[in-house]
């Protein structure tokens, strides 16, 4: 009984085992079945090494590191020098041509060709008044313009302005006119008035009026008793005229007055003197005064025979070149010049005056600015590049 019933367990247990070992078999078909075949079992995508891009290499890379292009570092070259300021040069001024000038230390020679000739520049001559100490040497300048006056050939002295400080005060007048009276008689000496020649408002509130030079100037080329005057002068073969107007005169009337002067004589080298005309001339600040402008507008661009015009007023000099058209379809230029030394008062800086040397021949217009008591034909580095000028083609006829 018992020997049947183990022999019944054994093959129970044989039973199951071969169950078993069917189902895993059958377990592990199914499982082959349901994986997909193109899927080698290891080979599957190579787990994303590749993509894991390789750290780049700094070679390899094509994308340079923040390429840093040296961000164009300028060469040296980009910076070029500051470049400095043009400074005023030191050297010889040229105003409007090619060649070069010296600065002569001394009294210059001028001794000279034929054909050129002298006008003498006054301005702005109140300071020499004021100053009791310099009234003995007034007489010393003005006769030094006499006594040179066969040497530099003058045929003229001319005055913009401002002759005394005080137009009411005698003595002021008495001082100037020691000079002036040291004059030859057959010397033109045309004045223009200005602000400081007036009594408290007008020329009439003052002593102007009763100076010889006004009372004895011939009054056909006068303008209202001496607010203005005009002069012919014939040097070798040219022929100037000098227009002067005063510095309260400078109204409709007067501006037509000298138009007229002007017009009547278009075969003249026209020249105007008037006190007030270039302004400062800095930056900011307007090239012409108020009474400038209307100078340039009325009687430079509408006289065509105008081709030279001088001021002071304020002190300092500079200098401008207007153009204008003319009526042969050219261009006309005039040159304007101013010059005031009223504020240089120590005594080795007194007297002053410019000389305009003209040489038709050559064209040309020389301006020295030279005191005959010190022999000095400049003053300072400020005012150097002014004080002697060339100036080519002053008296050019106008290009078609």
């Amino acid at each position: 009984m018992v020997g049947m019933e183990s022999k019944k367990k054994r093959i129970v247990l044989i039973a199951a085992l071969a169950v078993l070992l069917i189902v895993g078999t059958m377990f592990a078909v199914i499982r082959s079945k349901s994986s997909p075949k193109s899927m080698p079992p290891a080979a599957e995508t190579p787990a994303p090494t590749a993509v894991v891009t390789p750290e780049p290499s700094p070679e390899a890379t094509a994308t340079p590191e923040p390429t840093v292009v040296p961000t164009a570092t300028p060469a040296p070259t980009a910076t070029p020098e500051p470049t400095p300021e043009p400074t005023p040069t030191p050297t010889p001024v040229l105003v409007y041509g090619p060649s070069e000038v010296t600065f002569p230390e001394e009294d210059p020679n001028l001794v000279s060709k034929d054909e050129a000739f002298s006008v003498i520049w006054l301005a702005d001559t109140q300071a020499w008044v004021t100053k009791g100490s310099f009234a003995p040497k007034i007489p010393e300048v003005f006769g030094w313009i006499a006594d040179t006056r066969e040497e530099l050939n003058t045929v003229a002295v001319v005055h913009t302005g401002d002759v005394v400080e005080n137009g009411g005060n005698p003595v002021h007048w008495e001082r100037i006119n020691a000079g002036i009276a040291k004059l030859p008689q057959d010397l033109p000496f045309i004045v223009s008035a200005g602000n400081q020649d007036a009594g408290k408002k007008t020329l009439a509130d003052g002593l102007w009026f009763s100076q010889d030079f006004v009372k004895n100037a011939d009054p056909a080329k006068t303008y209202r008793n001496g607010e203005g005057f005009w002069q012919t002068v014939e040097a070798g073969n040219t022929k100037l005229l000098f227009v002067a107007l005063a510095y309260e005169a400078m109204d409709d009337a007067g501006f037509a007055w000298m138009r007229g002067v002007m017009n009547d004589h278009p075969d003249h080298t026209g020249i105007v003197l008037a006190h007030s005309i270039l302004s400062y001339n800095h930056k900011g600040r307007s090239l012409y005064t108020k009474m400038g402008e209307r100078i340039v507008a009325e009687i430079a661009a509408q006289c065509d025979n105008v081709r030279l015009m001088l001021c002071g007023h304020i002190t300092g000099m500079t200098r401008h070149r207007e153009t204008f058209p003319h009526p042969n379809g050219g261009t006309r230029c005039v040159e304007i010049l101013r010059y005031n030394y009223q504020d240089f008062t120590a005594p080795k800086n007194m007297g002053f005056l410019r000389i305009l040397r003209f040489d038709p021949a050559e064209n040309t217009l020389e301006v020295f600015t030279y005191s005959p008591l010190t022999g000095r034909t400049h003053l300072s580095p400020t005012y150097r590049n002014e004080e002697h000028l060339l100036i080519t083609e002053i008296f050019p006829e106008p290009e078609a």
